[in-house]
């Protein structure tokens, strides 16, 4: 990289150093955030990317203070605050990931990632009617292509169900999915006739 041959402490070339190692050698990669971090302490991507490696790994309490560290500087971040509702919702604090996946949805309703864990959240505090509601908005979202194109909403997702991590890589995944959850809530909710009409909604998803 030039601005590294110029500088060698660059700390946005440490940044982009180690956004590319993430993928390769994620040691490598936490030690150029770190040199990053040493050059700037305020610089906010570099905790999260950090996050972001300790999230992938399982570390859910390492991921969660480099998550809490990047949002103190960067407190309107919807990514950050993204990846953050996810993991209190893994160590099942459902309250805090309903108030940081409010708070995104309040900054763009068209985020479509956060309809699936603030939903997830509110059926498993026992609010069906909220998660309803959710999941209702997603699916409209779901079929409009305004809101499908976007970048955000177009990039590859990750859920995880314990230690396993699921991932969304096409629109009709997504789709599917969200077509499940929503036949779950109204099964729950007492009302199987509409959670069948969803589970065979499923079976158009990829066509």
């Amino acid at each position: 990289m030039l601005i590294l041959q110029e500088d060698p402490e660059d700390q946005h070339g440490l940044l982009f150093l180690g956004f590319i190692y993430s993928s390769i050698d994620t040691e490598q990669a936490i030690e150029y955030y770190q040199k990053a971090i040493d050059k700037n302490p305020s610089i906010a991507a570099a905790y999260f990317g950090i996050g972001v490696i300790y999230d992938e790994q399982n570390k859910y309490d390492e991921a969660l203070i480099m998550y809490e560290k990047a949002l103190s500087l960067s407190k309107w971040n919807q990514l950050f605050l993204d990846n953050l509702g996810h993991i209190y919702y893994l160590k099942k604090e459902y309250n805090k990931s309903i108030e940081k996946y409010e708070l995104i949805l309040r900054l763009n309703e068209n985020y479509l990632q956060t309809y699936y864990t603030i939903s997830n959240s509110y059926r498993l505090t026992g609010n069906m009617e909220q998660a309803r509601i959710d999941q209702e908005k997603l699916i409209k979202y779901l079929d409009n292509e305004n809101v499908t194109r976007l970048k955000r909403n177009n990039e590859p997702w990750f859920f995880s169900f314990g230690n396993e991590k699921v991932y969304f890589f096409d629109y009709p995944t997504k789709k599917f999915y969200a077509y499940y959850n929503i036949a779950l809530t109204y099964y729950l909710l007492g009302n199987e006739f509409e959670a069948m009409q969803y589970i065979k909604k499923q079976r158009f998803a990829y066509r």
